[in-house]
């Protein structure tokens, strides 16, 4: 069984993709291991869904470099020199490894803290020198357990740095993941619903009915917003795929993760494997389709709603997971076309970039990519990297050409490696500056300290 990755060509009815617009959201976010566990749940739920223990014949097929990009002009421009594999199609062909299970679950000791997360997504909108910059990292650091920052640190933060403290924490409620830096559960639910008039029920919900939601009343909801029941337990369904508490999937436990795609050269060429062995393998149970079909063997029309309810779910569920799977391949096309050197010459040559940038190239919404970033990750020659890693802070060298950070941090490092001398963080500032990169001490000893480096001082 093939699967056509071309959405444009599915024949999905409208109605799927105008509700199920919050399901396609929460499928996108998830990392490999939420997903399988997302799914697995619904497939006990739904006699509908059946799944499989692998793939027969390479069922996640192959990607066609017409269903990835329409246009030809994206096509040739992103997809040129790449050549784009499943798991099971390239470990079966490829004389460099005899098994799909490379791409099988690993641990990432040195992963991203979730204030190493919003401190990189701070970078993009706020130079590291900037007053808004430090207003940013004094509110990240209030951010509590639950992902929230309390009315009364805010205010500890506005007496500290005046009305700019307001400014910057609009800004991070903009952050990922979705509801972070909110001052409660209900602005937290809000910000995700903000977008979109479809969430015109549920955003009323939440902003005028709360202790109401809170409580499952759906009886009193109905009377106090005027509609039915159904509409109501609808509404509600939806806010549950929301993220309650934005902070509970981070900890400072090791992280096992489970790399999206691998990154591989041949000959001079970059391959996309996609990890299809993670990727729940899922169809439409024929039994119950059959029974569908057989209007006499359906024993009443309660039975037949409930099918028929159960059939829209595993339609709903099946595009999402398509929908996921395609974006997914659309962002690494455009980082193996961006990022071509860095993949093949390491993390030195990475191309400053933003979310907002590969939005306007992909035609995908920023929000979109934002949640795909979220906990997923690449298998490189050079390590495992979150895809956020692409997407890092960036400063100017002299008037036009930007640098990354990275780079940045890995000159620091190799000039304090290099040197015959101690290099206290001055004397690398003005060794950068004299090399037309202008960042202060205060940045240079920042980088430091990410990178375990000690200072001058305290070095051998």
């Amino acid at each position: 069984m093939k699967t056509n990755l071309n959405l444009k060509n599915q024949q999905i009815p409208v109605t799927i993709l105008k509700t199920n617009l919050a399901l396609n959201t929460k499928v996108v976010s998830l990392s490999l291991a939420e997903l399988k566990d997302f799914y697995a749940t619904k497939i006990a739920e739904n006699p509908l869904i059946e799944e499989k223990e692998r793939f027969e014949e390479n069922d996640l097929e192959k990607a066609n470099k017409n269903e990835i990009f329409k246009d030809e002009d994206k096509k040739n421009q992103f997809l040129k020199d790449i050549e784009i594999e499943t798991s099971n199609s390239y470990y079966l062909k490829s004389p460099h490894s005899k098994t799909p299970h490379d791409l099988m679950e690993v641990t990432l000791k040195n992963r991203f803290s979730l204030y190493d997360d919003l401190h990189q997504q701070l970078a993009f909108v706020y130079n590291e020198d900037s007053l808004e910059y430090e207003i940013g990292s004094y509110l990240i650091d209030c951010i509590d357990e639950n992902g929230f920052i309390s009315q009364e640190e805010f205010s500890l933060s506005k007496v500290k740095f005046g009305s700019k403290a307001e400014v910057v924490w609009d800004k991070l409620k903009t952050f990922t993941p979705p509801g972070i830096a909110a001052k409660n559960l209900q602005e937290c639910l809000l910000i995700q619903l903000s977008s979109g008039k479809e969430n015109r029920i549920e955003k009323r919900m939440i902003k005028s009915f709360f202790p109401l939601f809170l409580k499952k009343d759906f009886a009193a909801l109905a009377k106090k917003m005027n509609l039915s029941i159904e509409k109501i337990k609808k509404a509600f369904e939806k806010i549950t795929f929301l993220e309650f508490y934005p902070k509970r999937n981070y900890s400072n436990e090791t992280l096992y993760i489970q790399p999206d795609v691998r990154v591989v050269e041949e000959d001079g060429k970059l391959i996309l494997i996609v990890n299809d062995e993670e990727i729940p393998k899922i169809f439409y149970n024929r039994q119950y389709l059959s029974l569908m079909k057989n209007k006499k063997s359906l024993q009443s029309q309660e039975f037949t709603n409930f099918l028929n309810e159960k059939k829209f779910e595993a339609q709903s569920l099946l595009f999402a997971l398509k929908y996921r799977n395609l974006t997914l391949i659309k962002m690494m096309s455009y980082l193996l076309f961006k990022q071509k050197v860095f993949f093949l010459q390491g993390k030195k040559y990475l191309i400053p970039d933003t979310l907002t940038n590969a939005s306007k190239e992909l035609e995908i919404e920023i929000s979109t990519l934002s949640r795909l970033v979220n906990k997923k990750y690449v298998d490189t020659k050079w390590g495992i990297f979150p895809l956020k890693y692409f997407f890092s802070s960036s400063l100017l060298k002299g008037k036009k050409q930007e640098i990354s950070s990275e780079k940045i941090k890995i000159t620091i490092k190799e000039m304090i490696e290099n040197s015959m001398v101690k290099l206290s963080d001055q004397k690398i500032t003005d060794i950068l500056k004299n090399k037309g990169l202008n960042i202060s001490r205060r940045t240079v000893a920042k980088y430091r300290n990410e990178m375990k480096i000690l200072s001058s001082y305290d070095r051998k």
